[in-house]
């Protein structure tokens, strides 16, 4: 019996060792480590004359043709700032938006002020670089 015992123990020793539940001698202080690096657009329109409340709708499009939108009823020139993609939602599906982070893209923005065209560009993202513009 108690040979059995020594070989079933060896075995669960070894099973462990392997496993790195039991003090492995290959135990490694080796690093691993992740990264993520995305983009956020950040979008506002105000009045600078008048402090009046008002609807401003931005809308963002993406080269393949996805768009995404926001409305704020703004009561003051801070209240009407909004950030993509968080922000966002796709029009067609009701889906939160979200950037191709890894690949980069092209999008294309609208903002609207109680119904009329305010401003209007674009901004590429890439891995290595980002382009702004107005068109």
């Amino acid at each position: 019996m108690t040979a059995l015992f020594r070989r079933i123990a060896w075995c669960l020793l070894i099973s462990l060792s392997t496993l790195g539940l039991c003090g492995s001698s290959q135990a490694t202080d080796k690093e691993v480590w992740l990264t993520s690096a995305c983009y956020t657009l950040r979008l506002s329109v105000w009045d600078k004359l008048d402090n009046k409340p008002f609807t401003a709708k931005y809308t963002v499009t993406s080269k393949g043709g996805r768009v995404f939108s926001v409305e704020r009823t703004a009561t003051d020139y801070n209240s009407s700032e909004v950030a993509f993609p968080n922000d966002f939602k796709e029009e067609r599906l009701g889906i939160a938006a979200s950037l191709n982070c890894f690949e980069g893209d092209r999008y294309d923005w609208t903002i609207h002020a109680n119904g009329v065209l305010r401003d209007k560009g674009f901004i590429e993202f890439r891995r290595k670089r980002v382009v702004v513009g107005r068109e």
